[in-house]
């Protein structure tokens, strides 16, 4: 297990630099990201993503995740984050426990902006999800999707296993039966 791992506030602080040194320039080839620019992060965990988004003065910054543990150490992080800012009128982001499919754009409205990272793999029926999220896009709005690859050392998230030998397996997840039945 890494630090990152069982420190949560280290790891919303790599998220912040993350987002804003590679995912906030790629979306910025694709749109402007300004004070109009309603967010949506679906799986924002504590909300590290949402830092550079806030950064920016975003007109409304929104996370969503079902861990009620990270909703509320988001917002405590976020707190802290905001203590240690100049003097500015930024405000956290609204961070909610919620499950995209109970939600609705009647009451959540639309976005400029709706982005995922490394969250797509937790969501059950995914060719349902894509369809779903899309009406929750402003017409003219973007998605970021962003996913570890599977094919990489750590897809499987094996290095959250608190066992030294699993955590240093790579690509358990490659076996040539399921590990489960569907």
């Amino acid at each position: 297990m890494q630090l990152r791992h069982t420190q949560r506030e280290t790891y919303f602080s790599e998220q912040a630099a993350t987002t804003r040194k590679h995912v906030l320039p790629f979306i910025e080839r694709h749109m402007v990201i300004g004070p109009e620019t309603r967010v949506l992060e679906i799986g924002c965990g504590e909300g590290g993503n949402l830092v550079p988004f806030v950064e920016r003065g975003c007109r409304e910054v929104i996370g969503m995740d079902l861990a009620r543990d990270k909703i509320k150490n988001g917002q405590t992080f976020f707190q802290n984050w905001l203590a240690n800012q100049p003097q500015t009128e930024r405000s956290a982001p609204r961070l909610e426990i919620c499950n995209i499919y109970d939600a609705s754009p009647t009451d959540w409205g639309t976005f400029d902006l709706i982005f995922m990272r490394d969250t797509l793999e937790h969501i059950h029926d995914q060719a349902r999800f894509m369809a779903f999220v899309h009406s929750f896009l402003k017409p003219t709005g973007k998605f970021y999707l962003g996913f570890p690859p599977w094919q990489n050392p750590f897809g499987g998230h094996q290095q959250m296993c608190r066992s030294r030998l699993l955590s240093k397996l790579p690509y358990f997840h490659l076996l040539p039966r399921p590990l489960y039945a569907r």
